[in-house]
């Protein structure tokens, strides 16, 4: 072999994390990467199998809609089944009510900035005013909502041996006064959240919304963001359950 050692092919341990700003660090907040639970579990599974390459497929901001299509475009460029382990962790910026439609908001967007800049200060000051008078909107209602979470478990179950569901994390207090409905919002979408997990076989709910809800102060950085209990808590059920397999 001219003195070339070639070395063994061994798959490396694959793990996917469909998420949004949820999943993701907050240094502003302390939350740093090596604080995550994505950070640590892939630690985690390096230690446990050796090679291993945790995909992040987490977008601040971003729909159900958006991760979806995000993942689908994803699975065309990895070996079909090669997925071992599969986490969704997203839903806030779906169900958290707006006083702008989604259209608009991008209309907005492209706006001058004098102009929005104005526009969202105003917006900003007087959110509660705007809900209590009906004016409320989410980005993805809770039909859309349900058919997307099935179809994107649907689509995990053939790839991935494994799945893990994270619900939606509790906001603070103060965020609750400043967004009404948006405690009823994350509930309804929750329960849409565990109603789907329990049409799949073997896909298992990591309920962190139960687990903080009673100490907000401890498992919310900022507004609704996980502290550093949080991705701990999260962390430790799923590296639990791994063990098992």
């Amino acid at each position: 072999m001219n003195g070339i050692i070639t070395p063994t092919q061994v798959k490396p341990f694959i793990g996917v994390i469909i998420g949004d700003s949820l999943s993701l660090p907050r240094y502003k907040a302390g939350i740093n990467i090596e604080d995550t639970y994505c950070y640590r579990l892939g630690n985690w599974w390096r230690e446990r199998y050796g090679s291993t390459l945790v995909w992040p497929l987490s977008k601040g901001g971003a729909t159900i809609k958006a991760l979806t299509a995000d993942f689908r475009a994803f699975l065309p460029y990895i070996k079909p089944q090669s997925i071992d382990a599969a986490i969704v962790h997203l839903g806030v910026v779906d169900c958290a009510p707006r006083p702008l439609p989604y259209q608009v908001r991008n209309l907005l967007g492209m706006t001058p900035p004098f102009i929005r800049d104005r526009i969202t200060k105003y917006l900003h000051n007087n959110r509660g005013r705007l809900f209590k008078l009906g004016i409320s909107f989410r980005f993805t209602n809770p039909k859309q909502f349900r058919r997307a979470y099935q179809g994107m478990l649907q689509t995990l179950s053939a790839e991935s041996a494994r799945i893990y569901v994270i619900n939606i994390s509790p906001a603070t207090e103060a965020t609750y006064n400043h967004s009404p409905n948006l405690f009823n919002s994350i509930y309804l979408y929750n329960d849409i959240i565990r109603q789907v997990v329990a049409e799949f076989k073997g896909v298992r709910l990591i309920d962190n919304y139960s687990k903080m809800q009673d100490n907000r102060v401890d498992s919310v950085a900022e507004d609704i963001h996980m502290s550093k209990q949080g991705h701990d808590y999260i962390f430790e059920q799923i590296s639990s359950y791994e063990e098992m397999v």
